[in-house]
């Protein structure tokens, strides 16, 4: 029987190729969807959830117990356990005291008494205090304004009046010191209250004439906009002490933030512009400037720390590069903020613990740092070396390893 070869039927072949390509396309396919359900969760988790990159506990700790339980409760630097003996009953804590938070503050002591015909007995003797029964209560008096009537006299001298040469001063003002304001009603008071609700506590000028109008004070919005223009001229020197204080640090903090600025000549109102925030360490003087600009242009932070020379702590923005004597340092909340967003874009029911697992690392580095928080720097540097070197070189070598099933589109 002779052997024949059977030739491959180009058909068949074509079939077979077709159906390889149908697979890696519907693989492709089923990446990109879940890639694209992923940004969808995230960007309804950014607009609807909560702002706090907080991670259950519980969450984590199914991590813990499931993949990481020896790790995770493994503490190098605890004490051996010493023999003990365990009390029978532990009394619980006592309660804090009512009103222990209003300790430091004004008191207005207010007594009841009875009323001299009722210091007598019904037996016919005279009662006494035994004891007394204490109370408090938290009392605000809202923001009080009245009017300091400022009294000018003026003097003057008859004999000179008729009988002088002219060489000599007739009439003569009585000593008043400068205004801070020449020209306006405004105290310096007033204009640190209007500043503060403005800046500090967020309300508005309208918001505060239509308060101050329910209390009988009839001030325009303009008004105040001029006082807050001309205290910046008061306030400008106290800045500028300030950024020389600041720029004396070895370490600045900085970012910035986007806003919008109406009737801005040359920019549409919808247009965005920048608040750059510039802020000391924990050691030293806390100092936090606040710089406008309309644009976030690199030169803006450069020329601002003109004859810094330290760490400069930001974000990744490429546009705090190459500021000269500086050197920069990442910031841990942004580095783990990442590791939050992919643990919402993955949604409840995701198994794949990695996310999870780097913010594990980020939360040990901070569980030390607030334990350190009171320390010395010498000593906050020695723990550091002892404690969350070991945490950042294991973290270091998770980073390393190669990530499976990850879209490149996600890095």
């Amino acid at each position: 029987m002779e052997n024949t070869v059977k030739t491959p039927d180009p058909t068949e072949y074509s079939w077979q190729e077709r159906a390889l390509k149908a697979e890696s396309e519907l693989a492709a396919a089923v990446k990109r969807l879940e890639y694209l359900e992923a940004q969808v969760r995230l960007l309804t988790a950014k607009r609807f959830g909560r702002s706090s990159e907080k991670v259950n506990k519980d969450q984590l700790q199914l991590f813990d117990n499931v993949f990481n339980e020896a790790e995770a409760n493994a503490e190098p630097f605890a004490p051996e356990p010493e023999l003990i003996t365990v009390p029978a009953h532990k009394r619980a804590k006592p309660r804090a005291k009512k009103g222990a938070a209003l300790e430091g503050l004004p008191e207005t002591v207010i007594e009841y008494r009875l009323p001299d015909e009722e210091l007598v007995c019904s037996c016919g003797h005279e009662r006494h205090i035994i004891d007394q029964e204490v109370t408090k209560e938290l009392v605000v008096v809202p923001a009080q304004f009245s009017v300091n009537k400022h009294v000018q006299y003026i003097y003057g001298c008859r004999h000179c009046e008729h009988h002088g040469d002219g060489t000599t001063h007739a009439v003569v003002k009585a000593p008043k010191p400068n205004r801070a304001f020449p020209g306006s009603i405004a105290s310096p008071s007033v204009v640190a209250h209007v500043i503060e609700e403005k800046y500090v506590m967020g309300v508005p000028l309208y918001r505060q004439e239509q308060q101050l109008a329910r209390r009988g004070v009839n001030l325009s919005r303009q008004n105040m906009a001029n006082w807050i223009m001309h205290a910046q001229h008061w306030l400008q020197p106290i800045y500028d002490r300030m950024k020389e204080k600041l720029l004396a640090q070895d370490i600045i903090y900085a970012d910035e933030t986007t806003l919008q600025v109406l009737r801005e000549d040359g920019k549409k109102a919808e247009s965005q512009s920048y608040m750059w925030l510039y802020r000391s360490g924990r050691d030293g003087p806390g100092i936090v400037l606040f710089e406008y600009q309309p644009t976030r242009s690199a030169e803006h932070p450069k020329e601002f720390l003109k004859g810094f020379k330290g760490y400069l702590v930001t974000d990744a923005y490429a546009g705090y590069n190459g500021i000269p004597n500086v050197t920069r340092v990442g910031c841990w909340a942004h580095a783990r903020r990442g590791f939050d967003e992919a643990i919402k874009a993955a949604g409840k029911r995701a198994k794949d613990p990695k996310s999870l697992e780097g913010i594990k690392f980020c939360n040990e580095l901070f569980d030390i740092e607030r334990k350190l928080k009171d320390a010395d720097p010498q000593e906050r540097f020695k723990q550091r070396l002892l404690r969350s070197k070991p945490v950042l070189e294991a973290f270091l070598t998770w980073l390393k390893r190669p990530a499976q099933n990850v879209s490149t589109k996600a890095t």
